[in-house]
């Protein structure tokens, strides 16, 4: 199950339960999770989204915004790794260790890629983050997890 968490200050993230990428578990409620990501990296505004928007520009065309894990959200989960360094396992990762402590940085220098969409989903939804069940573009099983997590139902 998507999972929350806090840290840097009083920000709040959706964390992974399980790794998305090829050969992975590719739970729905992660695939939608970093689908949604990805769509707000697309749809973007703000400056760093504008950079990386630009070296993903051909692989985020083609993501598709719903279903499961399949060759369009490999091809952009591999570009972004390309594009930012870092470990290149072609995997979303779950955030693991002590987000307060550490901030989103694995290794020191590396952000936790579902760190970064956390960002991106935040700005893009800014009027109503973090119910991000509440957007349209949010899929069914995300949001269903999403509103069980905030209002039990």
């Amino acid at each position: 199950m998507v999972q929350m968490l806090t840290g840097n200050g009083s920000l709040f993230y959706f964390n992974l339960s399980a790794m998305v990428g090829t050969g992975q578990a590719n739970r729905m409620e992660d695939v939608e999770l970093v689908r949604l990501g990805y769509f707000a990296v697309r749809e973007g505004s703000i400056g760093a989204t504008a950079e990386l928007r630009a070296a993903l520009q051909t692989e985020l065309q083609a993501l598709q915004v719903s279903g499961p894990f399949g060759p369009d959200l490999d091809a952009v989960i591999r570009a972004h790794q390309r594009h930012r360094g870092g470990t290149q396992d072609n995997c979303v990762s779950p955030i693991r260790g002590n987000v307060s402590q550490n901030g989103l940085l694995y290794d020191g220098t590396h952000n936790w890629i579902i760190g970064s969409l956390n960002n991106h989903i935040r700005v893009m939804m800014r009027d109503i983050f973090p119910r991000i069940d509440r957007h349209p573009r949010c899929g069914p099983v995300l949001a269903a997890t999403i509103r069980t997590q905030f209002i039990g139902s």
